[in-house]
C-alpha cells in the first residue's frame, strides 16, 4: 500500500527518505527522475507510526546539520497518515516545500506542534480536516508565503496552547477563527506576531476566560484595523482591547459602561452606537461594513 509520494531536488540532497519510526522496514522505493527532480513513491505492507521530512525541534545546530535534507523537499503528492501517532515537526524547516496534498487522517495523532514551521514557500495546503489536539504551538510559524487558511472546520475544543500559531505569516491578509472553541486555551503568546499584512481578523465567539499568557499576541500587526468579536464576553473584549488599537466589532449584548477601561481600543457595537473613533476611523469602518455584515447574521450595519 502507498505510504507516501513526493518530489525532491537531488542537487540539494541526493537521496531524501523521510524519518520513520525505529524498526520500520521492508518498504519499497520507486523513483521517476527528470534531471535533478526525483518523484519518489514509497510502498509497504504496513504503515509507519512516524513519518518526518522536517527536523525535530532540538537546537540550532541540528537545524543547520539538516538544512540540505529538509530543503530538498519540493512537493507532497500523497501520504497515508492513518497510523501516525505524532506529526510534530513533520515538515519543519522544509523551506522549499510549495504544496501538500494529503487526505489527513489524524485519529491517532497525539502531537502536531511545529508541523509546518519554517515552510517559507508553502502556498497550498488543505488542512480543513486536520484534527487538532492540546497544543498547536508554532504550527504555521514563518510560513511567509501563505495568503489564506481555511480553519473553519477545525475542532479546537481540546486545544490549550496556540503560542506562535501564525507567527511570521507575513503574506496572510485575512483570518477567520470565528468557529473556534477556545475555552481551554491558556496560552496565546505571539499568536499573530509579525503578521504585518493582516487587515481583518474575526475571533467572534472567542472565550479567553482561561487565557493567562498573551505576550506580544499582536506584535507588529500595523495593518490590523478591524477585529470581529461578536458574541465575545466583556472579559475577552477587555483582554483583546488591552493588546491592540484595532476597532473591535462587538454585539448588542455588550453594555458600553463596561468598556470604559479600554484606553487604547475603539469599540463598535453593532446596530447601537460607536465610541472613541475619529473621522478617519469612521471612513475605515464604511469600507469594512460588507465584510462584517456577512459575519453577523447578515444584519445591516447602521453607521
Amino acid at each position: 500500500m502507498l505510504v507516501c509520494k513526493y518530489k525532491f531536488d537531488s542537487s540539494i540532497y541526493p537521496d531524501l527518505t523521510p524519518e520513520f519510526n525505529s524498526g520500520y522496514e521492508g518498504y519499497v522505493v520507486t523513483d521517476e527522475v527528470s534531471e535533478n527532480i526525483v518523484t519518489r513513491t514509497i510502498e509497504c505492507d504496513t504503515l509507519p507510526t512516524l513519518m518526518r521530512f522536517g527536523v525535530a525541534w532540538t537546537d540550532s545546530d541540528t537545524d543547520v546539520a539538516n538544512s540540505d535534507r529538509c530543503g530538498s523537499l519540493l512537493e507532497i503528492l500523497d501520504m497515508n497518515t492513518s497510523e501516525i501517532i505524532t506529526m510534530s515537526s513533520m515538515f519543519r524547516r522544509c523551506k522549499n516545500l510549495t504544496s501538500i496534498k494529503c487526505n489527513w487522517n489524524t485519529s491517532k495523532v497525539a502531537n502536531i506542534y511545529s508541523i509546518f514551521e519554517g515552510c517559507h514557500k508553502l502556498i497550498s495546503v488543505d488542512i480543513s480536516n486536520l484534527c487538532t489536539n492540546q497544543t498547536i504551538i508554532n504550527m504555521f510559524r514563518e510560513c511567509s508565503s501563505l495568503t489564506e487558511l481555511d480553519l473553519s472546520k477545525w475542532d479546537t475544543s481540546k486545544v490549550t496552547n496556540v503560542n506562535g500559531f501564525v507567527r511570521g505569516c507575513t503574506s496572510l491578509t485575512e483570518l477567520d477563527l470565528s468557529n473556534w472553541n477556545t475555552s481551554r486555551i491558556t496560552t496565546m503568546d505571539y499568536m499573530f506576531w509579525n503578521c504585518n499584512k493582516l487587515t481583518l481578523l474575526d475571533i467572534s465567539n472567542f472565550d479567553m476566560s482561561n487565557v493567562t499568557n498573551t505576550t506580544d499576541m499582536f506584535y507588529n500587526t500595523p495593518l490590523l484595523k478591524d477585529i470581529g468579536m461578536v458574541n465575545c464576553d466583556i472579559n475577552t473584549i477587555n483582554k483583546v482591547g488591552a493588546l491592540t488599537t484595532a476597532t473591535l466589532w462587538v454585539g448588542e449584548h455588550i453594555n458600553i459602561e463596561y468598556t470604559e477601561n479600554l484606553q487604547e481600543a475603539n469599540i463598535y457595537i453593532i446596530n447601537t452606537c460607536c465610541v472613541r473613533e475619529n473621522a478617519e476611523e469612521k471612513l475605515l469602518r464604511n469600507k469594512k461594513d460588507e465584510y462584517f455584515a456577512n459575519k453577523i447574521a447578515q444584519r445591516e450595519i447602521n453607521i
